[in-house]
């Protein structure tokens, strides 16, 4: 399974590294799906799906990840499942080693590690000293840092250092326009991170909190004012290792420190930042700083914040951010049980209740102390208020099955799985085979017709999938047939070849006949030329073709693309 091929190189090589620090716990593995836990400065839950022997699916719950990106915890999860799999006689984290470090593959780490040392112990130490003089007048880099290390032995930590490498590696990658280009930006990310996990970790494992902070930030505040090709997502990529970082810091530092931290985090939030990377910052601030201090200052924080966008009342983003700040503040709130903080929660939802994310947390708060009854009626609520929002009616739907579920409420269980699978998620496939289970083989067989009459016209594409499924294959074929295009009959040709050649012929030849009537290029040609072969294949498809081109040739003499590509097959 060639599986690297879905991460961007320098992805790869992270996830690699966390596979050799043994960060990878795999938790569940079967042939359809690996569930694991990969630890660093945090946890992160990944799940993986396969299908037919290849990656369909993959998940994880890190920042990084939640735009749909493939991350680094993904790559790590994978090298560790090839490396346990029986059936992989070279597995990919050895191929990978060998590809990254061949010198590791004739000799191992240790004994790399042991000749150096023998090296430099044998050395004259006036030939060190001059090789030593020679690099540092060759690499600035090198030179501030060895000159920064001596000033560390006296515990001074010069912060210009760090910075002037920071300016070096931009000023490195950055064009005659300071653009960093596509095919630069992988590697400018990786300097930034090697440099954070290097010089800016030293920072921190010696005890300078505040100056390890300091650097960190800076850093992130750069990549978000960097102008750069992100197509392979390095900034957010970036942005979760600093996030990561921070959380270190938090969990080491002093309370002076965590204050100093906690002023810098408010501060900016004031949208000189990208938002994107700011909601790596409130991440932050309302996870971490769990201390009494800090949970006051976050509580004066949020509500300043919500006044201050409750005033713009023209701002097209009002609604989310006023949904953002108040579920913030909330969460602050529903801590405490003193009567101050409930009677101002009640005022919170009162002022705001329209706000569907309020409503939203109001529905988490009745479900995490099992007042189902009060979820249900908040959520129906909710569907009113909310009519014109097609996610977040899905969303309230899936939420009352749950709950329906969890009461043994049966018969509206099943009344919400075909509201659900009919109105609100029409033909998701997840739905229809949770409602196929509660129902015997023989009521199934009535049940599924209803599921079929009912489904909306634009969920055709998933009906022909039940056809399938089912083994419908006379309704599948009609769907086919009828659906415009090479698509269908492309997709479903292995099922339905053993029994409708024929009316795949006919179809194809159909579909065929139609494009080349147009001019095309010679791309489009070739693909006609693939599709030709296919249809050979199939039982009496060989006669069919042969027409096919025969006319191609009287027709579209004077089409030479066309005639090279035919004279392909």
């Amino acid at each position: 399974m060639n599986w690297e091929k879905l991460f961007a190189a320098i992805i790869l090589q992270r996830g690699y590294d966390y596979y050799c620090e043994k960060a990878v716990e795999l938790l569940d593995v079967n042939e359809n799906e690996v569930h694991a836990e990969v630890i660093g400065s945090d946890e992160y839950e990944v799940t993986i799906s396969f299908l037919n022997g290849q990656v369909a699916e993959m998940a994880c719950s890190c920042p990084y990840a939640q735009g749909g990106k493939h991350c680094k915890h993904m790559a790590a999860v994978l090298f560790e499942w090839s490396e346990q799999s029986s059936d992989n006689e070279s597995s990919a984290s050895d191929q990978f080693a060998t590809s990254i470090n061949p010198m590791e593959s004739q000799q191992s780490s240790t004994d790399y590690f042991e000749e150096i040392e023998e090296l430099v112990e044998k050395a004259d130490i006036n030939y060190v000293r001059s090789f030593l003089k020679t690099i540092l007048k060759e690499d600035d880099r090198w030179f501030l840092r060895f000159q920064n290390v001596l000033k560390m032995e006296n515990d001074e930590v010069d912060l210009t250092y760090y910075s002037l490498i920071i300016e070096e590696i931009v000023a490195q990658f950055s064009g005659y326009d300071d653009f960093i280009d596509y095919n630069d930006a992988s590697e400018f990310a990786s300097e930034l991170e090697d440099f954070l996990a290097d010089d800016v970790t030293d920072l921190l494992n010696r005890g300078y909190y505040q100056e390890a902070f300091e650097i960190a930030s800076q850093i992130f505040v750069l990549i978000g004012n960097v102008d750069i090709d992100d197509s392979d997502g390095e900034v957010g990529m970036l942005a979760e290792d600093i996030y990561q970082f921070w959380q270190r810091l938090l969990r080491e530092a002093n309370l002076e420190a965590k204050q100093m931290m906690f002023t810098w985090f408010v501060s900016n939030l004031d949208g000189t930042i990208v938002d994107y990377l700011e909601e790596y910052i409130e991440r932050i601030l309302f996870e971490a700083f769990d201390e009494p201090i800090f949970i006051q200052e976050k509580l004066i924080f949020a509500r300043e914040k919500l006044a201050y966008i409750n005033q713009k009342k023209n701002d097209w983003s009002r609604e989310y951010h006023v949904g953002k700040w108040a579920s913030h503040y909330l969460a602050l709130l529903s801590k405490s049980d003193d009567q101050g903080s409930q009677q101002e929660l009640a005022r919170i939802y009162r002022t705001y209740w329209s706000n569907t994310d309020v409503r939203k947390f109001a529905i988490g708060q009745s479900l995490e102390k099992k007042d189902y009854q009060q979820a249900l009626e908040i959520l129906d609520e909710s569907m009113q208020l909310d009519q014109e929002k097609r996610g977040t009616l899905a969303e309230y739907s899936r939420q009352k099955k749950a709950i329906y579920q969890l009461q043994g409420n049966q018969p509206a269980y099943l009344a919400q799985l075909w509201e659900l699978l009919l109105k609100y998620t029409p033909g998701d496939l997840d739905v229809y085979h949770e409602l196929k289970e509660q129902y015997s083989t023989a009521e199934w067989a009535t049940e599924r017709e209803k599921v079929f009459q009912q489904l909306p016209v634009s969920a055709s594409a998933q009906v022909a999938k039940m056809y399938q499924e089912e083994g419908l294959k006379d309704r599948l074929l009609a769907y086919v047939v009828k659906y415009p295009g090479l698509d269908a009959v492309s997709c479903y040709e292995d099922e339905l070849k053993a029994e409708y050649s024929s009316q795949l012929l006919a179809k194809y030849r159909k579909e065929l006949e139609q494009a080349a009537a147009y001019t095309s290029n010679r791309k489009q040609y070739a693909m006609y030329v693939t599709i030709l072969r296919r249809m050979k294949k199939l039982a009496g498809g060989s006669k069919v073709v042969d027409s096919i081109i025969e006319t191609w040739r009287k027709d579209y003499k004077n089409r030479r693309a066309m005639m090279d590509e035919l004279r392909k097959i």
